[in-house]
């Protein structure tokens, strides 16, 4: 697998979504740029190394993280978006209830092994609530891969982050200002239709429309943009498609 990195908007809306709700676990989606085939991996930190680059996270639920319907629901309007878009479902977080609790449970490693099926450098990340501090000190996640059909923790004191110090102050600073309380999960938006993601909304995100003070869809904090590209913001879908069972 090679390596993996998260760009500060990517890292501050997980960050965002577990400090609204501190006494629920949460997951959400990591999406990133589609790239062209590749015939093989260079080696992980190697000259020239080839990474995943997660440039945004799609907050989803928060509580219950096991309802199959809701969770296809999700994956089926997330993965239409992005193909519209040049985007894949790379990735998968969730945060558990417990604070000392920080390993994949059952439903991370179902998703997750449900989104490989479609992206075989699917990542798999925990948020380690243990590390989880007002100022931000330290990384808080976990990052897993997909080897011999097991999830396998990654290198913990490698940086998965594309700018550490970057992503640190700006979490910090959205933390301070209680930023989390407007964000917006898939959770949210079932409970109130009002509270909805449009899809016009993340085609303004795409690059494909104006991006301005209205236009914050899901997940999205108006203070909060792309580390790579300070011009765009990204959103989630809204809209209810048929389901399956999970």
């Amino acid at each position: 697998m090679p390596g993996v990195k998260l760009t500060t908007q990517a890292y501050c809306k997980m960050v965002l979504h577990g400090a609204k709700y501190p006494h629920c676990a949460v997951n959400g989606l990591l999406v990133a740029e589609k790239q062209k085939p590749r015939k093989e991996h260079l080696p992980l930190g190697g000259p020239g190394a080839h990474h995943t680059l997660f440039v945004d996270c799609i907050p989803l639920f928060h509580g219950t993280l096991a309802l199959a319907p809701m969770l296809e629901v999700a994956l089926t309007l997330i993965d239409s978006w992005c193909k519209d878009n040049s985007y894949v479902i790379a990735g998968y977080y969730q945060a558990n209830e417990r604070v000392k609790d920080a390993s994949p449970n059952q439903v991370a490693e179902k998703v997750a092994s449900r989104i490989a099926e479609g992206f075989s450098d699917t990542a798999l990340i925990m948020v380690d609530n243990t590390k989880f501090t007002m100022d931000c000190v330290v990384p808080t996640i976990h990052v897993y891969e997909h080897h011999e059909n097991k999830w396998r923790c990654r290198d913990p004191h490698y940086d998965y982050c594309e700018d550490w110090p970057e992503a640190q102050r700006i979490s910090a600073s959205l933390l301070d200002s209680r930023s989390y309380e407007t964000l917006v999960d898939f959770d949210n938006h079932l409970d109130e239709a009002g509270r909805s993601c449009p899809l016009s909304a993340s085609r303004r995100a795409s690059g494909t429309g104006p991006v301005g003070p209205s236009a914050r869809p899901c997940g999205v904090l108006p203070s909060v943009r792309y580390a790579h590209s300070p011009n765009q913001s990204h959103s989630c879908l809204s809209k209810i498609a048929p389901i399956k069972q999970f």
